[in-house]
């Protein structure tokens, strides 16, 4: 009797171990936000819910555009390494905030001499509630108040003044009004 031993060799590749990174918090309508990967790839499919990938699909590093609706975005990938084989990551979550509401008040007409103070009642709402203001306008004005007054007004101060309003979350909303 004669045995034989035969043998059988088993490979066994190690799965990809995508990591996503990048904001978990933005603000709606915020465009160009960086989700990445330290995966090794080659190859990377990501899906996006709540806004859209506008660019860098099929690569470790993607730029998305969300979209103006408030609430819970998602973003996942699928790697799949030399070895052909593939894991999907779990969601990852993110929260879209609500731009605030800026208010710079009602256009002007008024005398020269007298008072304006600029800014609605209030000069902004939603968002977060903390809030920084940013005016601008003619002749390099500039404040940071939120109803600043324009004393003694002169024709050289007529003109348009921007409001622009940064929320605790580091969202931004901007208006005008005119004197």
């Amino acid at each position: 009797c004669v045995s034989s031993t035969s043998t059988k060799v088993v490979t066994v590749n190690s799965n990809p171990v995508p990591v996503i990174s990048g904001l978990t918090s933005v603000c709606i309508s915020q465009t160009g936000v960086v989700y990445s990967s330290s995966g090794t790839g080659p190859t990377y499919l990501w899906t996006v819910a709540g806004g859209v990938i506008a660019s860098g699909q099929g690569t470790n590093s993607i730029n998305v555009d969300w979209n103006g609706v408030a609430g819970l975005g998602t973003v996942q990938l699928q790697e799949t390494n030399a070895s052909s084989c593939s894991i999907t990551t779990a969601l990852y979550n993110v929260t879209k905030n609500s731009l605030p509401v800026a208010s710079a008040g009602l256009a002007e007409i008024v005398c020269a001499g007298v008072s304006v103070t600029l800014g609605g009642s209030p000069s902004a709402t939603g968002g977060s509630g903390t809030y920084g203001y940013s005016w601008s306008g003619p002749g390099g004005y500039t404040s940071t108040l939120a109803n600043p007054v324009l004393s003694s007004v002169t024709v050289a101060q007529s003109g348009s003044y921007i409001l622009t309003v940064t929320d605790g979350l580091g969202c931004v909303s901007s208006t005008s009004t005119k004197v």
